[in-house]
């Protein structure tokens, strides 16, 4: 129902997208819940449909971006690495992972810029080794493929960041895989 309705209302709701971004940002700290995150996903599309998209917009995403990831980032970090320690159940990683992946394909110059990129492979695994429900597994694969292998243009223009960002997982893949899934 958000979708629909921020889609259908597009351009009378941009003069409120940054209190909207707070929002949502607050929400996502509060609750640790993927509907937060399926909202904002919401936004990006929304702002990357438009012609007229100005550099206030990638503002916009940028600061939901590194909000959103770097609190998620954090909060992993303080309990042992394993996200599912830090409160987040597999339904808020699927909607995470969707999250990112909305910014690989969408508007890839926005996570090419941010101070997360290096840490996104890396919290792809933690995940990998921390859930085993198809969900969060399969959206965090699904980055990771996006990250090694880009699938459109706008990526390819990126292709060498998101490697130099990769490289630092790729022993920790290896390691996974060796394991098993």
């Amino acid at each position: 129902l958000y979708g629909r309705t921020v889609t259908y209302l597009g351009p009378l709701i941009l003069p409120l997208l940054h209190e909207i971004n707070s929002a949502i940002i607050v929400s996502f700290k509060a609750l640790k819940q993927g509907s937060c995150l399926e909202c904002a996903y919401t936004i990006i599309e929304l702002l990357t449909r438009r012609i007229d998209s100005a550099p206030a917009m990638d503002i916009l995403l940028f600061e939901l971006l590194t909000c959103v990831c770097g609190y998620f980032e954090e909060t992993v970090s303080a309990k042992d690495g394993n996200p599912h320690h830090a409160g987040y159940e597999s339904e808020c990683i699927e909607a995470l992972f969707s999250f990112i992946y909305g910014y690989l394909v969408l508007c890839p110059q926005v996570l090419a810029a941010s101070p997360v990129l290096p840490k996104i492979p890396l919290l792809c695994v933690a995940c990998l080794r921390a859930y085993k429900e198809c969900g969060p597994v399969r959206s965090a694969l699904h980055v990771l493929q996006g990250f090694f292998n880009p699938v459109c243009y706008p990526m390819c223009t990126h292709k060498k960041l998101f490697l130099q960002a990769s490289l630092s997982s790729v022993h920790e893949l290896v390691m996974f895989s060796l394991n098993g899934l």
